[in-house]
């Protein structure tokens, strides 16, 4: 394919429900569409042969002709399903056939009636032109698709003219010859219409990529690339409104004596431990677990569970692995967490400040745990030997 724009974008690491599983790039949806044209290109073709073969109207050309394309639209639409990374050549390839198809028959068609004055039985032919145009600029970028319609006018310029002139009287020609002129001048005029929209689409492309590119960035958390809170929030409200059949768990942390970091060695080195964190958590993360950075040292982590039991079985494998990890300077950096599990009817606000009580009675224990709220119980924690406060090492 001819250098399809394809606006899909992810984050490194993180999923993305807006991009890859909901929305086809413009690249996917042209193929899908072409594809589909193979196929009603096929039954047209078909079409055509019943009808005029009916209409005893058809010539010797198109009696072979039509079968073959046809046949060749058909097989190449099966071939598309079948083989769908083929998809991109076989559609250019068809593009280009049909392209080239138009002026060979015509000419033939041409030399086969113009004897017998029956130049009407070209029309279908002619009235296939303008689709021709159609098909190659969907297909391809406006520059490309300049180039072939050139060719395309050329070929059929050369089909219409040279049988008049060869074939036919002298007394013949200024009649056939303005006939032919009607036909050619009207080429130039679909090419044209179709050159505007096609840069008007450019156009759109070009204002899309530019606002996607700030929403991105508006979602995005410049340090660590990760979701920011505005994107987390939108995110956890999908998750709410979903029709899961497994509650939706809430992990919240943060960075403990991060501050003392920033104190004692520098806010370059408070980034780095941002930096690291924020791909700890990625590396961490299975298929339907989405992470955010929810502000200064605070992380969130939503997911799919199956209970408050498997939420912080979560937690605590995330907070070993976080204590595990080989931190700039050889930091001893840890996390305490707070989890809850969604309970209808109860709001993303609600949900994310029960996670934080979770998080505060984490602090007040002694850090480097998993603590737990349900709104109808006491926290409960999953405690480690480390829970006991200790001054970070400077």
């Amino acid at each position: 394919m001819d250098g399809q724009l394809n606006r899909r974008s992810i984050l490194p690491g993180m999923e993305d429900g807006d991009s890859e599983t909901d929305q086809e790039s413009f690249e996917q949806v042209t193929l899908r569409v072409a594809g589909h044209m193979l196929m009603v290109a096929g039954w047209v073709f078909l079409a055509l042969l019943l009808i005029q073969t009916l209409m005893n109207t058809i010539n010797r050309v198109n009696t072979v002709a039509y079968p073959v394309m046809s046949i060749t639209m058909l097989m190449a639409w099966l071939l598309s399903r079948w083989r769908p990374h083929w998809r991109d050549t076989i559609i250019t390839a068809c593009v280009v056939l049909v392209a080239l198809y138009i002026p060979f028959i015509v000419g033939l068609g041409m030399m086969d009636q113009l004897p017998h004055r029956e130049l009407h039985l070209l029309a279908p032919a002619s009235v296939m032109m303008p689709f021709s145009y159609l098909l190659i600029f969907f297909v391809f970028r406006m520059q490309t698709a300049l180039m072939f319609s050139a060719v395309l006018f050329i070929g059929y310029a050369l089909a219409l003219v040279l049988p008049v002139y060869v074939l036919l009287p002298d007394y013949a020609q200024a009649n056939a010859g303005f006939s032919v002129g009607v036909i050619l001048i009207a080429q130039p005029v679909y090419v044209l219409m179709l050159t505007t929209f096609a840069w008007l689409k450019q156009r759109y492309e070009s204002v899309q990529v530019r606002t996607d590119s700030l929403e991105m960035a508006a979602d995005t958390d410049g340090l660590t690339q990760m979701h920011n809170r505005r994107r987390m929030t939108r995110e956890l409200q999908r998750l709410l409104g979903s029709r899961t059949t497994r509650p939706i768990g809430l992990l919240i942390f943060d960075i403990d004596h991060f501050k003392s970091v920033n104190d004692n060695h520098g806010h370059q080195i408070g980034d780095e431990v941002l930096v690291q964190m924020a791909q700890t958590v990625k590396s961490c993360l299975r298929e339907g677990e989405i992470a955010a950075r929810w502000g200064g040292e605070e992380f969130l982590v939503a997911m799919p569970v199956n209970g408050l039991e498997d939420l912080q079985e979560i937690g605590e494998r995330l907070r070993s692995s976080i204590e595990a990890q080989n931190w700039p300077l050889q930091l001893p950096i840890t996390a305490s967490f707070g989890a809850s599990v969604w309970a209808p009817p109860e709001t993303v606000d609600q949900l994310v400040d029960r996670a934080d009580r979770a998080l505060y009675s984490a602090k007040r224990c002694g850090r480097n745990c998993v603590r737990a709220y349900s709104p109808h119980e006491f926290p409960t924690a999953v405690m480690m030997d480390s829970e006991m406060e200790a001054p970070l090492p400077t």
